[in-house]
């Protein structure tokens, strides 16, 4: 049996893990969505010279293309990622927990196609 001071401990621990978590989540999510709404559509349109608005599918296809994203079906898992991690079920669990999971694998990588982003930017803006 858990004595109180042990179990104020506990929950205290719980409560600071699901604070950083769901911070982790909304970082994640909004880095998702910026690049889909903003950085991606407004660097198609400085290497393509083209402000004429496109639907998100082309311009990801454009862009896998030129060698900034390395590979759409890769953007595809995150956004369907972002889409699970948007949506709350409390009654899976289990859900939840693979969701989690793959999270903290595939973070990286859309750190990855920023960073990939941001030098076809500086590599188009550098004479």
């Amino acid at each position: 049996m858990i004595d109180s001071a042990a179990r104020h401990t506990l929950e205290s621990a719980i409560k600071e893990c699901s604070a950083h978590l769901d911070q982790f989540i909304y970082r994640y999510t909004k880095l998702q969505d910026s690049l889909a709404r903003r950085l991606l559509p407004a660097l198609y349109g400085v290497l393509e010279n083209d402000d004429s608005p496109r639907a998100f599918l082309d311009i990801l296809n454009r862009l896998e293309q030129l060698g900034v994203v390395p590979d759409k079906e890769r953007w595809q898992v995150h956004r369907n990622l972002r889409n699970n991690l948007a949506h709350d079920y409390p009654e899976s669990i289990e859900q939840t927990v693979a969701t989690l999971n793959q999270l903290f694998e595939s973070w990286r990588d859309l750190e990855q196609l920023f960073e990939a982003a941001l030098t076809a930017y500086n590599r188009h803006a550098s004479p």
